[in-house]
């Protein structure tokens, strides 16, 4: 679902319903996907689910970074804004 007006975002690659999220840090080198639904999120995390295995690990702070998963075809989208 879309977090701003409840409409079900669909997969461009798939035509899926993507679950809504976001992509969290938990220090330095490790990159989370929680969903936005309270009760999954709570069990995602405690076990230990969502790790984004294809990023590399670095320095990274604490980040938060609000987008929708598929889990049928595994993309993730990030709307964004990039200033200029």
């Amino acid at each position: 679902m879309n977090r701003d007006n409840n409409v079900p975002v669909i997969c461009p690659y798939c035509g899926q319903e993507m679950d809504d999220g976001e992509v969290m840090s938990n220090g330095p080198c490790a990159l989370y996907w929680l969903p936005s639904d309270p009760e999954r999120r709570a069990l995602a995390f405690r076990g230990g689910r969502g790790l984004l295995k294809n990023v590399v690990s670095g320095n990274l702070v604490q980040i938060s970074i609000k987008g929708n998963y598929c889990h049928t075809c595994r993309k993730l989208i990030i709307p964004t804004e990039i200033q200029p």
